[in-house]
């Protein structure tokens, strides 16, 4: 659910919706409809407009209110019409906040069925959630839920709700953020602001907005002024394979006063300290940790394993379960934390072995620059940790559990992340991995038989983030599901049959990396074609085959490949006696825009051995709408690459 966000403070931040609960009951009965309701459903479009969409948002209106002494009063309305079936799970609402600083009040909710009767959700149907209610040091963070009665297709359904912000730890600065457009329709979307006059900090920054503009009124008294926008009717935003984050593309504003992102890192670093010192229960497991690790950086990887292994991971957003991060003492005493509490103890027990480590704020998976928007603290949603280990930079994550050491996720890499100190701290971009470091190698030993069955032995190291997914995955698996889940693999190449043996194992000395090692024998491989066996030309880009990335003939945005990886299979056929080669694939080089695949195939000298070897290589980086036709034509290459055939005469 999109809300304005919002923050006051002294150096300047916070933001975004949390507050506590001061449940006001909403009127029972139907009242009469208001004005806006009634020209909304006047106005409202029918699923003709937009058939391939489950509903439309006919209001999204945000009301924020700055008072003198730094509260913030926020009132929003959400007015949906839902199409059909899939549209409603939009009826169960749940609006999250913190009950730390904040108040959230229902003040209407209701259905409107398509005969225009009303339902009203009662006082005793509005609940309060706990957001995280198995974790005590998170019972702040809090929702109100409740469910849209007379539920069918063609209805509406209609929510009102304020959230109150106190400014009880930096008041003063205000930053707020507004997106108007959506993956969905919204027919009419309208941000209004209410500050002092004397305010004039105040910085307002507009994006994929051209032609909106600012209306601005003064009070009669001279005391605040009103700034408005509002954009509507806007179509969905279109959704590609690989394209742009919704973020990026979407019209969307933002206001801040802060007067730089150091600010931000001062508050944060002052949040901290108190947080990270140890007692004697730390100090002792530290002590075991590291007796008998003699270098940096075996004590800074004991440690962090430690931490990240131990430590249960409590999924809250960054701001949700407040800012202040937990004391490193609670967080090993209970032994579970969100990512700042994570990140807290990790520093206070590095700092015990003799390593510095700062804290690190960011938005997980968002590419775009810190640089390009105003400073808040709706920039950020995760932190980690940036540590110097025997004068080595080394980004650790403690929450990404299948990580090791040295390693970070595909979520952080390349992001720009405001590493905090003393001084606000600087701005430094988490660094992306190579395409050697991300992906996939496979040795595949194919043994034919002479009446075409084979026995399929193949070795496969994973690095990167493929590595951790499978990591993580295999962990939780039984060994029968285990070996359906290799034959998925499997399947990649076109072979299908029922895993023999299976085992994974970490690949020493790549910290990032797992081998995979399994069997198959399979009844048969290939077609048969009377004296003829037409084998595949064996390749893990099989599976991409008749479901090319872009197909779709034309492209609104650009393709957008946030993280460079490979794939390289090295698959060699020995050939039953007396079998003879009377065809052998082409071998092929192909570019593409941010793409290579190249493939050599060789027959030994006496002609019992056949070995493919492919390797694809993807950049990280952006094509143009304009150079659409050059990546279609480079998939489509791939694609006739992949047809063509081995093939054998029987003797």
């Amino acid at each position: 659910m999109k809300r304005s966000y919002v923050l006051l403070s002294a150096l300047g931040l916070m933001a975004w919706l949390q507050v506590a609960l001061a449940q006001s009951p909403p009127t029972a009965g139907a009242p009469a409809l208001d004005a806006t309701l009634q020209e909304a459903l006047r106005t409202a479009p029918d699923h003709s407009r937009w058939p391939n969409c489950h509903y439309v948002k006919l209001l999204d209106l945000g009301e924020l209110t700055v008072k003198p002494d730094g509260t913030t009063i926020g009132i929003y309305r959400e007015t949906y019409k839902l199409f059909d079936r899939a549209a409603r799970t939009l009826a169960e609402v749940h609006l999250s906040f913190n009950s730390s600083f904040q108040e959230l009040t229902l003040i209407s909710a209701r259905t409107i069925e398509p005969d225009g009767k009303v339902l009203t959700v009662q006082p005793d149907a509005v609940r309060q959630e706990g957001v995280a209610s198995d974790y005590p040091m998170y019972d702040d963070a809090v929702a109100i839920g409740f469910s849209m009665p007379g539920i069918q297709d063609n209805c509406v359904i209609d929510y009102t709700y304020k959230i109150v912000t106190h400014p009880t730890l930096l008041p003063g600065l205000v930053t707020a953020y507004w997106g108007f457009n959506d993956v969905f329709p919204v027919m009419l979307s309208r941000y209004t602001l209410h500050v002092p006059a004397s305010m004039t900090n105040l910085r307002i920054r507009l994006h994929h907005m051209d032609g909106v503009k600012t209306s601005e009124t003064i009070s009669k008294d001279g005391h605040s002024k009103t700034l408005t926008w509002q954009m509507g009717p806007l179509d969905p935003i279109p959704v590609e394979t690989a394209m742009p984050a919704v973020g990026d593309v979407r019209a969307w504003m933002e206001v801040s006063n802060l007067p730089d992102w150091q600010a931000i890192g001062r508050w944060f670093y002052g949040l901290c300290v108190p947080q990270w010192q140890p007692n004697d229960a730390i100090k002792q497991e530290v002590v075991q940790l590291i007796t008998g690790l003699t270098s940096p950086e075996a004590r800074a990887s004991a440690i962090y394993r430690w931490v990240t292994d131990h430590v249960r991971y409590v999924g809250l957003e960054f701001g949700l379960s407040a800012y202040k991060p937990h004391a490193a003492t609670e967080v090993f005493r209970n032994l579970y934390g969100d990512c700042k509490d994570k990140v807290i103890l990790l520093i206070t027990m590095l700092r015990l072995a003799g390593i510095e480590a700062q804290p690190a704020l960011l938005y997980a998976g968002r590419l775009r620059p810190l640089t390009a928007d105003l400073p808040s603290l709706t920039a950020f949603n995760h932190c980690i940790a940036l540590a110097s280990v025997d004068g080595k930079a080394v980004w650790m994550d403690p929450t990404a559990e299948d990580c090791p050491y040295g390693a970070i996720p595909d979520a952080d890499q390349g992001v720009q992340a405001l590493v905090v100190t003393k001084d606000g701290g600087t701005l430094q971009t988490v660094p992306m991995g190579t395409p050697e470091q991300e992906g996939a190698d496979f040795l595949i030993t194919i043994v034919l038989g002479a009446n075409g069955a084979a026995t399929v032995t193949e070795k496969a190291t994973l690095e990167g983030d493929t590595a951790r997914s499978v990591r993580g995955t295999w962990r939780d698996l039984t060994e029968d599901r285990r070996k359906t889940f290799v034959s998925q693999i499997a399947r990649r190449f076109g072979i299908s049959g029922e895993i023999s043996e299976c085992t994974l194992s970490e690949k020493a000395p790549a910290q990032d990396a797992l081998g995979l090692d399994f069997r198959i024998p399979v009844a048969g491989v290939g077609r048969d074609a009377g004296n003829l066996l037409l084998l595949p030309a064996f390749s893990s880009l099989l599976s991409q085959e008749d479901n090319r990335p872009y197909s779709a003939p034309k492209r609104v945005w650009p393709v957008v490949i946030e993280h460079p990886s490979h794939l390289t299979d090295i698959v060699s056929i020995a050939l039953p006696k007396a079998y003879r080669v009377l065809h052998l694939p082409a071998s092929v080089h192909i570019e593409g825009p941010l793409e290579t695949y190249d493939r050599k195939v060789t027959l030994s000298g006496d002609g019992s051995q056949v070995t493919i070897s492919d390797r694809f290589i993807q950049r990280n980086g952006e094509v143009a709408v304009a150079d659409y036709a050059k990546e279609q034509q480079f998939w489509a290459q791939v694609a006739q690459a992949l047809q063509d055939t081995l093939v054998l005469q029987k003797p």
